[in-house]
């Protein structure tokens, strides 16, 4: 999958979750974004969004966050602080 496909599902997951939101809260959907404006509830309810899209785009399941995954990556960065680095995140996963 593509970097500017795996963009492509972040910005849906994003506009789903800002249209929840007030004006003020919402984010910009743009790499730079910080995807830790959204609190926690929001926070995981973007990546059920962002699995169920991936799962449709890839025709499979694919799991961003369980014991396994946070186990082997550990050493990375938070991949909440932007939407470029949700990216890069995303792209470890479905590598795998």
């Amino acid at each position: 999958m593509k970097k500017e496909d795996i963009l492509e599902i972040l910005y849906l997951a994003v506009e789903e979750i800002n249209d929840t939101l007030k004006k003020d809260e919402k984010i910009e959907c743009i790499p730079s974004a910080s995807l830790m404006h959204f609190d926690s509830l929001n926070q995981l309810n973007f990546v059920v969004e962002v699995e169920r899209l991936l799962e449709e785009r890839l025709d499979k399941t694919i799991i961003l966050f369980d014991a396994s995954t946070i186990d082997e990556n550990q050493s990375i960065i938070n991949p909440f602080q932007s939407i470029a680095i949700f990216s890069k995140y995303i792209t470890g996963i479905i590598s795998e």
